[in-house]
């Protein structure tokens, strides 16, 4: 169990917000979109998700939030550089992520299990990436921008080959062994770690 604080509850705290399927997010991101109304039925009041998505600047930075949703911080990596700035979205602390742009009819859900919780500058760099890449095939793009989903895939493409060259470089530092046997172990224990398989991200574009 990745959360520490469930563990000391059993497995079961509430502090740690909702869980659900691509498909059911995928409704509420359409429920969005539709400014509350969903398949013909008003959900919400047009003035609440008005008021949900109202950009406020919070604190002394230029942090903009809605209520409830994150539209531009440090946290905004879902967005890309290809949404717009009327986009907001959320993300959780295992990976997962929900990013919709109202002005593009467009939104990215990213589904994952993150185990590696130090590396999130390439976390990050996947958000970006996935919704580069949908906004890129699925968005309504300004005309002129020069953006092709085939350009955005060879772009995102490159970074992974070079973001997978540094860290198998990173791999093989951390796990040359040192002299004698207790160098050896050490290199068998991590060498093990590094070859692991993790979890496949489950991505859904809307």
């Amino acid at each position: 169990m990745q959360d520490a604080n469930a563990r000391r509850l059993g497995g079961v705290a509430g502090h740690a917000g909702l869980f659900s399927s691509a498909l059911d997010l995928s409704k509420y991101a359409r429920l969005m979109l539709g400014h509350g109304a969903l398949d013909g039925e008003r959900i919400l009041s047009e003035r609440v998700v008005t008021q949900m998505t109202a950009p406020h600047i919070c604190g002394p930075t230029p942090v903009k939030r809605g209520l409830g949703w994150d539209m531009d911080s440090p946290f905004s990596a879902p967005k890309g550089t290809l949404f717009s700035k009327r986009s907001f979205g959320h993300t959780g602390y295992s990976g997962s992520s929900i990013w919709i742009d109202p002005q593009t009819d467009l939104f990215v859900i990213l589904l994952t299990n993150r185990r590696n919780y130090r590396d999130i500058a390439s976390f990050n760099k996947l958000r970006g990436d996935v919704s580069i890449v949908a906004a890129a095939q699925f968005g309504k793009l300004a005309a002129g921008s020069g953006v092709t989903a085939q350009g955005a895939l060879s772009r995102v493409g490159a970074n992974l080959r070079n973001g997978e060259k540094q860290k198998s470089m990173v791999a093989l530092r951390r796990t040359k062994p040192s002299p004698g046997r207790q160098g050896r172990k050490h290199h068998r224990r991590h060498g093990r770690v590094v070859a692991s398989p993790g979890p496949s991200p489950a991505y859904f574009f809307g």
